[in-house]
């Protein structure tokens, strides 16, 4: 039953950080993000979907307004 209970709180506290993101990305101009880049790069495989795609949407405006600024995405590990 907590189990249930915490799941619930997470959603909540996603569909929130989700909301708020949306807001911020909207709201502030790209070169705001410049400074937040390696930690929004870090998050772009966020394990919440909806996180990790509003995460690659500030990102992608970023790279469009700042292409030189936005390092290339990693490279695969190798298999070797």
């Amino acid at each position: 039953m907590a189990a249930v209970r915490r799941q619930a709180q997470l959603s909540g506290e996603v569909a929130a950080v989700t909301k708020e993101m949306t807001k911020l990305a909207a709201d502030l101009p790209p070169y705001v993000w410049l400074v937040a880049l390696p930690q929004l790069t870090s998050r772009a495989t966020h394990g919440y979907a909806r996180i990790a795609v509003q995460t690659r949407k500030i990102i992608t405006s970023v790279f469009l307004h700042y292409p030189d600024q936005v390092p290339p995405p990693p490279l695969a590990p190798s298999t070797r």
